[in-house]
């Protein structure tokens, strides 16, 4: 009887081991992501790629309802992971839970130099012209408003204490060391901590190669985040490849912006001007962010899939060998009786 416990016991150690060792491959992440070159030479690797998408559909009293933006969190997610990036989602925080859930992913994720970050948000924004800005709108604030941002017409302070400015989103771009880092927010304001970029950089090489803090925003201070999201539409189609313009199978944080500068402004019949740059840094501004226009995660759900295979079938094979071994065992000690 006790050898019998003992050999259930063995296979159930061996079954425990095989389901840990299968989640701990799938909560690790998806593989690394190598880039190459035209000529297969690789020139650039992400080790991890992790993104946080947050989304505001309730506002309370103050601002109103974007139901619409339920699905664009859901349909980026989505997207995002079968790009290869782990994601974490964040539906309707307050300003509190904001800071918290963005400060707990850089933290896990943002100091090592080999991992890609990405930011999606989508809400409101708005924008605050300071009593000593002038009337260009590059001295202005810009502010993604949290669940809990009040109108500032009634408190101004209250509004700035609860509201996620462009600043504090720059304070956390340098506080991030790893290498490629893409913000991109489904709002309207102006404030800009970036740079407007036009050129693209020569070959995939150069891109990877150095820092770059990456903005894209879908309009400006005067306009409107409409419910059903134009802008989330185009930059799902982005990444999954509509906007690789030179067709080198991969698509950059620059062909990015200026894919969805120039389609949404047609989509929306310009009453959404998308804006992206880079920040205003000199050792943050050289690189380009980079998605892989054919590294779906299909092959990479196979690689995990083969691996879960291999070790229920060395599983099975070490219960066999546990098994005969348990039978000749107790054939001998039936002959001895």
């Amino acid at each position: 009887m006790f050898k019998h416990r003992t050999f259930k016991f063995f296979l159930a150690s061996l079954l425990a081991a095989a389901i840990v060792s299968s989640t701990a491959a799938q909560e690790r992440g998806f593989l690394p992501v190598l880039i190459k070159d035209k000529s297969g030479n690789q020139v650039g690797l992400y080790k991890g790629s992790y993104a946080i998408v947050i989304g505001v559909s309730n506002y309370g009293e103050y601002w109103p309802t974007l139901r619409g933006v339920r699905d664009d969190v859901r349909a980026v997610s989505e997207t995002l992971n079968s790009q290869g990036f782990k994601v974490l989602r964040v539906e309707d925080p307050n300003y509190a839970e904001l800071i918290s859930k963005m400060n707990a992913f850089i933290r896990d994720y943002g100091f090592d130099p080999q991992n890609r970050l990405l930011f999606y948000f989508a809400g409101h924004g708005y924008t605050h012209k300071p009593s000593y800005a002038s009337n260009d709108p590059e001295e202005w604030m810009g502010y993604f408003l949290a669940s809990n941002s009040p109108d500032p017409k009634y408190s101004h302070a209250e509004f700035v204490d609860n509201s996620l400015s462009m600043q504090r989103i720059e304070e956390l771009a340098l506080k991030i060391e790893s290498k490629h880092v893409l913000f991109v927010f489904d709002s309207c304001f102006s404030g800009s901590i970036f740079s407007m970029v036009r050129a693209i950089p020569g070959d995939i090489k150069e891109r990877t190669a150095k820092h770059v803090r990456q903005f894209i925003t879908s309009g400006s201070a005067d306009e409107a985040v409409p419910d059903v999201s134009i802008f989330r539409r185009q930059f799902v189609s982005a990444i999954d490849g509509e906007a690789d313009r030179n067709r080198d199978g991969y698509v950059t944080g620059s062909e990015l912006g200026m894919f969805l500068e120039e389609t949404v402004i047609n989509l929306s019949r310009r009453t959404q001007t998308p804006q992206y740059g880079k920040l205003r840094h000199r050792r943050l501004n050289k690189g380009d962010f980079v998605f892989s226009s054919y590294e779906k995660t299909t092959p990479k759900k196979d690689n995990v899939e083969r691996e879960v295979e291999k070790m229920m079938q060395d599983l099975q094979e070490r219960a066999r060998k546990v098994f005969e071994e348990e039978r000749l065992r107790e054939e001998g000690e039936r002959e001895n009786l």
